[in-house]
């Protein structure tokens, strides 16, 4: 039997290279009840809700309007759910909820501290979904930076620095950890975890592929480093502009 998929989003769907029959897109905005309401009742029952959408934490949005999607966003979803009894409910949340945590690699028992806007609505998305436990099987991942073909973001600058032999410039010595996870890992995970459903309310903190216990920026620098990037310290960095610009002055 093949499996029927809808995607529900806010942006206009652009045609895929390669159509797919068992794929329906509509057009919506997860903020507004009758969206989400009309997307369950034309294409529904479904078996599973993968509730991924989310701002972006980078402030091209307002704290305000952050909050908003995570969590009236994630209540008015887990609503529909409910409602059209979904059997499992899905939420990618994040790593960030854990803040700066005391200790890596962070696990489900890491305590949740958020100190920025993105965080907290995530938390706060996650106590919502609390609220549905008895009313279907829900599991949350706390994703940390998820990075692959088509997700560098950010990171694209790092290792445009690299690729046109530049200096990387570090906090300290680089050996800092940091978590990743593939992209690839990440769907792994949500598609397998529709198969298993947990009692209640499972809390997941997705872990990684690079390593064990992560990697450090400096070893990232290295491992992608085919050119010749040195790595500089900022605070060497600055004193070395600081000292030069003093050589010109006498």
């Amino acid at each position: 039997m093949e499996t029927k998929i809808t995607v529900l989003d806010k942006l206009p769907h652009h045609q895929d290279k390669i159509p797919r029959k068992n794929v329906v897109y509509e057009k919506g905005d997860i903020l507004l009840r009758d969206d989400v309401e009309k997307v369950f009742k034309k294409n529904g029952p479904f078996a599973t809700i993968y509730h991924l959408a989310s701002a972006m934490p980078d402030k091209s949005v307002s704290d305000n309007e952050t909050w908003d999607i995570s969590v009236l966003g994630t209540r008015n979803v887990a609503v529909s759910a409910v409602k059209h009894k979904a059997k499992s409910f899905i939420f990618t949340s994040s790593n960030v909820t854990y803040g700066v945590p005391d200790s890596l690699p962070v696990t489900e028992d890491t305590p949740v501290n958020p100190i920025e806007a993105y965080g907290k609505s995530k938390v706060q998305a996650e106590k919502e979904l609390e609220k549905f436990k008895l009313d279907m099987n829900i599991q949350i991942f706390r994703c940390p930076v998820i990075t692959g073909v088509g997700r560098l973001g950010l990171q694209a600058i790092l290792f445009e620095f690299i690729s046109e032999n530049r200096n990387v410039y570090l906090l300290g010595s680089g050996e800092n950890t940091y978590q990743f996870v593939d992209a690839n890992d990440v769907t792994l995970a949500l598609e397998l975890s529709s198969h298993k459903f947990l009692p209640l309310t499972g809390l997941i903190s997705v872990k990684y592929r690079l390593s064990q216990a992560g990697l450090s920026f400096a070893k990232i620098v290295l491992n992608e480093n085919k050119h010749k990037t040195n790595t500089k310290s900022i605070v060497e960095a600055f004193l070395q502009f600081i000292i030069s610009n003093l050589k010109r002055m006498t």
